[in-house]
């Protein structure tokens, strides 16, 4: 329930903080949105303990969400809502418009902000399951 969601998300702001990242990870953790402007990833190997990171997926319910796949390609997106995927096959580098690319991979969780226009470059044939919001 909402106890083990919370208790996920201070495990994976607890780890950001580690990091250095300070109060805008455990703000996101929380539910406000620091990130408006950058994609955020995570993935089991950024999380302490890999359970957490699984525990996080069950309870979002990722495989109930939708799927999307692409062959390798290349393309100019805009996210009119926020997003937030769990990648399930292949690799893509994603490059904000007039930012840094982004190497997103099978096994990681994209949060995408609403708003931003990108180029997507599938490098690998990509499948993954996606929530807007």
């Amino acid at each position: 329930g909402q106890r083990e969601q919370r208790a996920a998300m201070q495990q994976c702001s607890r780890r950001a903080m580690g990091r250095g990242q300070g109060r805008g990870a455990l703000a996101v953790a929380f539910g406000k949105q620091p990130w408006k402007r950058q994609i955020e990833v995570m993935n089991a190997g950024k999380m302490v303990k890999t359970s957490v990171f699984e525990k996080a997926m069950a309870i979002k319910e990722v495989d109930s969400w939708p799927t999307w796949e692409s062959e390798v390609k290349e393309f100019p997106w805009a996210y009119e809502q926020h997003e937030e995927a769990y990648i399930t096959e292949g690799s893509a580098l994603v490059t904000p418009d007039g930012g840094e690319p982004v190497a997103i991979q099978a096994g990681d969780f994209v949060t995408f902000p609403k708003g931003m226009a990108c180029t997507w470059d599938v490098q690998e044939p990509l499948k993954k399951h996606y929530n807007l919001f």
